[in-house]
C-alpha cells in the first residue's frame, strides 16, 4: 500500500467519528464524566487480575527447569481532574497494584505512579503548563530481561500551547527525566542503564473532522548515563500520525516517522531508520471490537556488546459479546528484537523472535455509556521466545481469574 493511500484509508475511517469537536487543551475534560468528591472529580477503579496459575515464575529459558506458582494482583486506579477557578485545571492518574505468590513470596512486587499536569490558560487562545510524573514498575520490560526489574523515572517538564486557530494548535515542552534500574542481584543492570534523560518536544495538531487529529511530533533528545558515559547519546526525531477519538468507531492513535540515534562514542553503532507505535481499536457493530497494538522502537541493550536493540511487534485482540452479558476474546502476536555488534546495525549478534497466544471469557455485570463497569473474566495465555541463541529459548504459561469495577 503506498503513502497515498494509506493516509487516504486513515483519513476515511477517521471520518467515522461522529461525535462534538475535540476539546481543547486549554479547556477541562467534560466534568460530567466523574465522581464529585468536594474539590476533587474523580473516576476510581479497582481490580483482581491474574487469580490463577504462572508456569514459569522465574523466566527460566534454555535447558533450565522452569518452576511454577499461583499468583493473584489486586489493583485500583483513580482518574482525577481539580479546578481552580474559572480557568486553570490540574488532571491527574494515579496507579496501584501488588502482586503476590503463595510459594514464591521473594518475587512479590508493586507497581505504582503518578502522571499529572496542571495548565494554566490565558485570554487570547495560550496557555502555560507543567507536568510531573513519579513511576516505578517492577514488570519484566520486555523479552529481553530474564527478571523482573524494577524501573523508576522521575519526570518534571514545562511549556506552553497555542492555538493558531479554531481548528490549530501547537505545543512546546521542555523535560527531564530520571531513569533508574535494580535488578535486585547485581549492579550490571543499573550500571548499564541508568541515565538522565533531557528533551525538547514540539508536537503541532490539526482537527481533520469529528474526533480526528492530525499531529506532527518533533523531538531532540539527550541521554546521559550516571556510569557508562560511552552510552552518551542525542536522537532527533519526527513522527506524523494520527489521533482518532475514544467514542468512535475507530478511537486510538498512530504515529510513524522517523529517527536518527546518534551514539557519541566513535565506533558504537548508531541507528538511523523508520519508527512509530500504534494504539487503535475498531467497532465492528455493537458488540464485535478489534484492537490492533504495534510498533517499531529503538531501546537501550541491558548487554555490554550491544548498546541499544530494535524492537518491533504487533499484536490483535478480537472481542465479541454474544449477547450483553456473555463475551469471549482471542488474540496473538508476534515481535521481534534485534541486538546489532560493535560494528554497523547490519552485524547482528542476536535476534529473539517472540510469539503470544490469548484466549478467555467475558462476563458483564454491568456496563453504561458514561464509563461504570464491572467485568469478570477468565483467561490462558502463552508466550515463546526463540532466539538465535538457544540459551534464551523460553516459554512461558499464565491463566488466571479477573475481575474489575470502574466507577
Amino acid at each position: 500500500m503506498t503513502r497515498r493511500a494509506l493516509f487516504v484509508l486513515l483519513c476515511v475511517l477517521g471520518a467515522q467519528a461522529t461525535a462534538a469537536s475535540t476539546d481543547s487543551p486549554l479547556e477541562p475534560p467534560d466534568v460530567s464524566r466523574y465522581v464529585r468528591w468536594g474539590p476533587l472529580r474523580a473516576r476510581p477503579s479497582v481490580s483482581i487480575k491474574n487469580l490463577g496459575y504462572d508456569d514459569n515464575v522465574f523466566f527460566a529459558s534454555g535447558e533450565d527447569p522452569p518452576s511454577g506458582d499461583y499468583r493473584v494482583t489486586l489493583g485500583g486506579d483513580l482518574d482525577g481532574l481539580m479546578l481552580f477557578g474559572d480557568r486553570a485545571f490540574l488532571e491527574f492518574d494515579a496507579r496501584l497494584d501488588h502482586t503476590m505468590y503463595q510459594t514464591y513470596g521473594s518475587q512479590n512486587y508493586t507497581n505504582g505512579g503518578l502522571t499529572s499536569r496542571v495548565t494554566i490558560p490565558f485570554r487570547g487562545g495560550w496557555g502555560v503548563f507543567a507536568d510531573l510524573d513519579l513511576i516505578e514498575t517492577t514488570n519484566r520490560p520486555t523479552s529481553e530481561f530474564d527478571t523482573r526489574v524494577k524501573q523508576r523515572t522521575n519526570l518534571f517538564g514545562f511549556g506552553f500551547i497555542v492555538e493558531l486557530g479554531w481548528r490549530t494548535y501547537v505545543e512546546f515542552r521542555r523535560a527531564a527525566a530520571d531513569l533508574s534500574y535494580d535488578d535486585g542481584r547485581t549492579d550490571l543492570t543499573a550500571a548499564l542503564l541508568d541515565r538522565v534523560r533531557q528533551s525538547n518536544e514540539l508536537e503541532f495538531v490539526y482537527r481533520l473532522t469529528g474526533l480526528t487529529s492530525l499531529t506532527l511530533e518533533m523531538t531532540s533528545t539527550d541521554y546521559t548515563f550516571d556510569v557508562d558515559s560511552d552510552r552518551d547519546s542525542t536522537e532527533r526525531s519526527i513522527l506524523p500520525g494520527f489521533v482518532f477519538g475514544e467514542h468512535s468507531k475507530l478511537g486510538g492513535w498512530v504515529k510513524i516517522g522517523y529517527s536518527n540515534f546518534d551514539m557519541k562514542e566513535r565506533g558504537r553503532p548508531d541507528y538511523d531508520g523508520p519508527v512509530g507505535e500504534a494504539r487503535l481499536h475498531y467497532r465492528m457493530g455493537s458488540g464485535t471490537t478489534l484492537r490492533l497494538e504495534g510498533g517499531r522502537v529503538v531501546n537501550f541493550a541491558v548487554f555490554r556488546g550491544n548498546t541499544f536493540y530494535l524492537d518491533r511487534f504487533g499484536h490483535l485482540r478480537a472481542t465479541h459479546y454474544i449477547n450483553p452479558v456473555i463475551g469471549f476474546f482471542v488474540g496473538g502476536g508476534l515481535g521481534r528484537l534485534s541486538f546489532p555488534g560493535s560494528g554497523t546495525p547490519q552485524q547482528v549478534q542476536r535476534v529473539d523472535d517472540n510469539s503470544e497466544y490469548e484466549i478467555g471469557v467475558l462476563f458483564r455485570a454491568a456496563h453504561s455509556q458514561d464509563g461504570k463497569t464491572v467485568e469478570y473474566g477468565f483467561s490462558w495465555r502463552e508466550t515463546r521466545r526463540d532466539s538465535t541463541l538457544d540459551i534464551y529459548d523460553q516459554t512461558r504459561g499464565t491463566w488466571g481469574f479477573t475481575a474489575s469495577a470502574g466507577f
